[in-house]
């Protein structure tokens, strides 16, 4: 139990790679089976945020690149009348940036109330 509670020690908390069951008692290795499907549902809902925080991130680039074109059109007009479209995309832009980051934080919220409420037995 020792060589076993000094190997999880020393892990990295990055290391989510399963915990050996050689020299493990057999009486321990039950604990060891819970620890590495903890470790192995881990992995996987950390693989499911990456992927999710690049979608994010990709959708949020779109409406903001969008925003630096009609910002650069805007400055370049010469008049109001010609700066309208443009202002009227900047508003646009700005809005879907506004709700996609709304959405971003309802799903961070709801996570975190889902994972604080979670019951364990």
């Amino acid at each position: 139990m020792n060589d076993l509670s000094k190997l999880i020690a020393q892990r990295s908390a990055k290391d989510l790679n399963p915990i050996s069951d050689a020299g493990v008692p057999l009486e321990v290795r039950s604990l060891t089976h819970t620890i590495n499907a903890q470790l192995q549902r881990l992995g996987s809902t950390l693989n499911t945020q990456q992927r999710f925080i690049e979608n994010a991130a990709h959708q949020l680039r779109t409406p903001l690149a969008g925003l630096k074109v009609q910002v650069e059109r805007a400055l370049a007009a010469e008049n109001l009348e010609t700066m309208k479209p443009a202002l009227a995309h900047i508003k646009s832009s700005a809005d879907r940036v506004a709700h996609l980051s709304t959405q971003l934080l309802v799903l961070a919220r709801s996570e975190s109330i889902s994972s604080s409420t979670q019951v364990f037995p």
